[in-house]
């Protein structure tokens, strides 16, 4: 998935670490995984560890939603598949990832935390509608 140039295209993968930080473009990785569970087959996105520190404050920027998520993924993505802990290859099609994706043109506004049992809770703020861009709902301004 790739968010600038509004994309979801098949890639060859090893599914080897080194893979892991090609295919996305960057240093560190993390999985948030979609669906199923990592006892049996899952499905993961990989998404780049520091997509949002690379976001620029108050500068339009390319996101993706993944359908059923709470917020806006920065940055390239590969989705795998994995079997127990070994990555397997995705059971879903292009035109069904397509289907779970809205690409999201926004301003990024930095990262909001709030209190909650047992920890924090860190999330993206990211006003995707602003004056004279189309698009959803508006997030409030920071500050």
């Amino acid at each position: 998935m790739t968010p600038v140039a509004k994309t979801v295209s098949e890639v060859d993968h090893s599914g080897e670490l080194e893979d892991l930080y090609r295919t996305p473009e960057c240093g560190t990785v993390d999985v948030v995984i979609v669906s199923g569970n990592i006892f049996a087959h899952s499905e993961g996105i990989y998404i780049d560890d520091d997509g949002y520190g690379k976001a620029e404050d108050g500068k339009l920027q390319s996101f993706f939603q993944w359908e059923g998520m709470a917020h806006p993924i920065a940055g390239k993505a590969l989705l795998l598949g994995g079997e127990g802990d070994k990555n397997a290859d995705t059971q879903m099609s292009v035109d069904e990832v397509r289907a779970k994706v809205t690409f999201i043109t926004g301003r990024f506004l930095g990262m909001e935390t709030t209190t909650i049992p047992g920890g924090i809770k860190v999330s993206p703020r990211i006003a995707t509608a602003l004056p004279g861009l189309p698009g959803g709902p508006r997030l409030p301004e920071a500050g």
